[in-house]
């Protein structure tokens, strides 16, 4: 076939030539109890769909070219039959199954995934929420992965940063208003786009071949990285510190009530706007941000560094007070006659709040309340005690940590993910690399910060939620895990404690 493909009648004399064992890579698969070899080639797949309304004015989409390349090869196929057919004969001529695997990328495997869900029997589906597969493998070895959410970029950006090899940039999209199907006749223009999108997914996964070391070292996500890198430098056993980290983590423990206070205690970043000037039109309005200011705030001030104790109530406002100049504190609270001290800023989100009497809001944030009910760490408390006022409050399931630094083997980490970013800042031509390092820097708090006890879905003939998350169950096996180099409530203090931690750990 012209415009870069081959024809699937040679699909299969092609894939002889991956018979090769030299050609596959191997891994112990923990969960099954067995090793698993996977073809070390980088493969990718892709379809062009078109959109319409159908006679009842619904909208729908349907398929009218797939794509896909295995290394530099690449096959055209224009119906489900022979998306079908070349399934199979990956699968017959590699000889795949429970122990022998290929990886094929997409680029949105989510979109992607929808359209050939159908057609093919699967044997896992991991997903992060419905409809939104990270990997799906097929009863037959043939395992999709998704490939934006290993790199986060879209094509074009993808395309700019690839080194195995030159790629055709994407110079502009296809006309996707235009109506097709698996009979149109495609201009060398969109068989060159679509011949396009697989070789860019192919040479991004072949640079992540050569860093990596094989396809099976590649992590689902980007996120996999730092973590990958983090936990290597602190449990590698060549470290002084490799059996006093895994001590600490043995004391690092939670219980399952804990958790789920420490998920009531956690939100994300304050990115409220000024209630005096929100809905308005400003000119000459200048902006700065601080360099950096998670990772700075993780090596430089204090986190829970023991187990949680639970303290006895009621207590005085004294000892309420010590407590949180000493300690990491988590606690539930509950105000009355609160009201802000500014009209500007609002720090409760009422999302973080249960029973709330008489409020009113500036856009989600609580201006006053009569009564309300919420979940907070030391750290919360000073920010809102400089807010707002409150006639009385009552403190409930306080639980006290010893504050301390992070462990010294993650902060080296952090630090040296900070070199990394700022050595490349700046310098000609080394554009990518610098976000890349910026990324994986920026990524260590997400990374802190993950859920550790989450929902599971699953797929059968469609999605559902097959199992909600029972931290009875999970926090145990998260306690027990050998591999954790990490605390959750570390991430729920994301902005660490200005108060003078009480001693350093590992250091």
């Amino acid at each position: 076939m012209n415009d870069g493909f081959r024809s699937l009648d040679d699909l299969e004399h092609d894939l002889l030539r991956y018979q090769d064992a030299k050609l596959w890579s191997g891994f112990r698969d923990m969960q099954a109890k067995r090793y698993v070899r996977v073809l070390n080639i980088p493969c990718a797949f892709d379809i062009e769909a078109t959109s319409y309304l159908t006679d009842g004015g619904d909208p729908a989409a349907t398929m009218y070219a797939w794509a896909l390349q295995i290394d530099r090869t690449a096959y055209l196929g224009r119906s489900w039959m022979e998306f079908i057919r070349a399934m199979n004969t990956i699968q017959r001529v590699l000889n795949l199954g429970d122990s022998r695997r290929v990886y094929i990328y997409v680029h949105n495997l989510s979109y992607d995934f929808q359209f050939y869900r159908h057609w093919l029997t699967w044997e896992k589906v991991f997903a992060i929420q419905p409809v939104t597969p990270i990997f799906a493998r097929t009863t037959g070895g043939i395992e999709f992965r998704c490939s934006y959410t290993l790199s986060g970029y879209n094509l074009a950006t993808l395309a700019k940063g690839i080194k195995c090899r030159e790629v055709r940039k994407m110079t502009g999209d296809l006309d996707y208003l235009l109506p097709r199907h698996s009979e149109t006749r495609l201009t060398d223009e969109e068989l060159e786009y679509i011949r396009a999108d697989v070789d860019v997914v192919c040479a991004y996964i072949q640079d992540k071949i050569n860093d990596d070391g094989n396809i099976t070292k590649i992590p689902y996500t980007k996120t996999g990285y730092v973590r990958r890198f983090c936990r290597r430098e602190c449990l590698r056993k060549e470290k002084h510190s490799y059996k006093q980290y895994h001590w600490l983590m043995d004391q690092l423990q939670l219980d399952p009530d804990e958790y789920r206070q420490l998920k009531r205690a956690y939100q994300g970043g304050f990115a409220h706007a000024n209630s005096y000037r929100a809905g308005r039109t400003w000119t000459n309005v200048e902006s700065w941000d601080i360099c950096s200011s998670y990772p700075a705030v993780m090596v430089s001030e204090g986190y829970p560094m023991s187990r949680g104790q639970r303290v006895p109530l009621p207590i005085t406002t004294r000892r309420f007070k010590d407590y949180l100049r000493r300690f990491c504190c988590l606690f539930d609270v509950r105000f009355y006659n609160l009201r802000a001290t500014q009209f500007s800023d609002h720090p409760i989100s009422a999302s973080r709040c249960s029973g709330v009497e008489g409020g009113e809001y500036d856009n989600g944030r609580v201006m006053a309340a009569d009564m309300l009910t919420m979940t907070m760490t030391d750290v919360d408390w000073d920010i809102i005690d400089r807010f707002y006022t409150w006639e009385h409050h009552q403190i409930a399931n306080l639980r006290i940590y010893r504050r301390g630094y992070l462990p010294t083997p993650f902060v080296d980490a952090l630090l040296q993910l900070y070199e990394d970013k700022t050595r490349l800042k700046g310098v000609p031509g080394a554009e990518v690399q610098y976000q890349r390092a910026k990324e994986m820097l920026n990524s260590a708090y997400g990374m802190a910060v993950t859920d550790i006890c989450r929902d599971t879905f699953g797929y059968t003939d469609d999605w559902e939620e097959v199992v909600p998350a029972d931290p009875s169950t999970e926090i145990p096996k998260y306690n027990s895990e050998r591999n954790r180099f990490l605390f959750y409530p570390w991430g729920v203090w994301r902005r660490g404690s200005r108060h003078t931690p009480g001693g350093g750990c590992l250091r």
